[in-house]
């Protein structure tokens, strides 16, 4: 004769979900996609996401709630709603294996949110996904399973910005009014600082307008509540512009450091080399006191010189005349040397130079084909290039040359001062 258990139930693909209230633990027993998708309202069906309608204080010893338990801390609540309850705030139990699936599926997910939504500030061209990937990284951006993956990607979008130039791309919108209460809405748009575009459509007004996503609400209870008449359509969704300069090749933007944000970081970097705590000083005072007493033993000391104040334009002259063929080399790294530009674009007499003309760099014309292909690797065609995708003139190679030449003799000094 055979026995089988007629009373138990066997629970298996498991997930436990634990809710604590007033140092009290009541767990329930769900399916792991189910209850997923319950939290993020794709699944609507409770028979769905529970393996059974039980309440536990463990699941895994098989301890149920007392109806009394129940009665004290859920006062006046029916079950399925208790259940909801613990559905929605209660804690999903899942092994780590899991957790890390999720844990990137999300980060995916955020990352796919903030391409749709951001552009570079300055050229207002879209951002790659893999561009914004590597920067929640370099941020080291945390995701929480518990919460709403798009307020995750506003809250990250702000971390962003803290150190990249990256920004909510603006929507275009158009809003038809009566004309008589087009003077109203001319007055909310200069409260908001929008420029628009108006054109008169029979009795109607018909305004076009760029405006912030987070404008959006507002402009929708504005109208609810002073014009009711008027009506709002998005034209863009995403304004996103599309030209490309001839040296790129792709329409996606790179993220961009701030350049704020690396002068903090500069100015942190220095601030312990150039402040000294007191204890120091007075360790430095106690030596040179020491050594003074050593000195009186043996003979009379040898005054020490004052330090000559440093000439700035000399020294920079005297390093400008030894290093203006390869000026980077002297810093350890190894450059590609490119030739020098000739000066101006034109000669003696007063006609067009010769050579191949470089479409980036100030007055940069090369003779032959090799000194032209040689100076697209120099450090001076390089950073020009990224001065002209941020919008900014490009540089003289003897304007290049002085800000390389301060940032060396500055570096320089920091280290005799240190004592290197």
């Amino acid at each position: 004769m055979i026995k089988q258990p007629v009373g138990q139930v066997r629970l298996t693909n498991v997930a436990i979900i634990k809710y604590k209230i007033h140092n009290k633990k009541f767990e329930i027993a769900c399916y792991k996609n189910k209850a997923i998708n319950w939290r993020n309202g794709v699944e609507t069906e409770l028979e769905e996401v529970l393996q059974t309608n039980a309440i536990y204080s463990n699941v895994s010893k098989g301890e149920l709630a007392s109806t009394e338990e129940l009665k004290v801390y859920f006062p006046g609540v029916d079950r399925n709603t208790i259940i909801k309850t613990i559905l929605e705030k209660g804690e999903l139990q899942i092994s780590e294996k899991e957790r890390e699936v999720h844990i990137s599926a999300m980060f995916k997910d955020i990352a796919n949110i903030l391409a749709e939504m951001c552009i570079h500030p300055r050229t207002k061209r879209a951002i790659s996904v893999d561009a914004i990937k590597a920067a929640m990284k370099d941020i080291h951006f945390a995701v929480v399973l518990d919460q709403d993956v798009k307020r995750q990607a506003l809250a990250c979008l702000k971390q962003l910005q803290k150190k990249y130039l990256i920004g909510r791309a603006e929507m275009q919108i158009q809003i038809t009014v009566p004309s008589d209460s087009a003077g109203i809405m001319e007055e909310e748009f200069k409260a908001k600082g929008i420029t628009t575009e108006a054109r008169k459509d029979g009795r109607s007004t018909i305004y076009t307008a760029l405006i912030e996503p987070s404008l959006y609400r507002e402009f929708v209870q504005f109208l609810k509540k002073d014009i009711p008449e008027g009506a709002l359509d998005i034209l863009i969704q995403k304004v996103v512009s599309s030209e490309r300069t001839d040296l790129e090749t792709v329409a996606m933007a790179s993220l961009q450091v701030r350049d704020d944000y690396k002068e903090e970081k500069n100015a942190e970097k220095r601030a312990p080399a150039n402040e000294d705590s007191d204890e120091d000083r007075k360790d430095e005072e106690s030596k040179a006191a020491t050594t003074k007493k050593k000195k009186k033993g043996k003979g009379k000391s040898k005054q020490q010189e004052p330090e000559k104040p440093i000439d700035w334009e000399e020294a920079r002259r005297s390093v400008l005349a030894k290093k203006t063929e390869n000026i980077l080399g002297d810093l350890g790294v190894q450059q590609v040397e490119a030739p020098k530009p000739i000066a101006s674009v034109k000669n003696g007499n007063g006609d067009e130079a010769k050579g191949t003309k470089c479409a980036t760099c100030q007055d940069a014309v090369f003779p032959s084909k090799e000194e032209y292909r040689l100076h697209f690797k120099s450090d001076w065609h390089i950073f020009n290039l990224k001065r002209k995708q941020q919008g900014e003139p490009s540089l003289t190679y003897e304007a290049f040359t002085n800000i390389i030449l301060e940032q060396e003799l500055l570096q320089s000094i920091t280290d005799k001062k240190k004592g290197k």
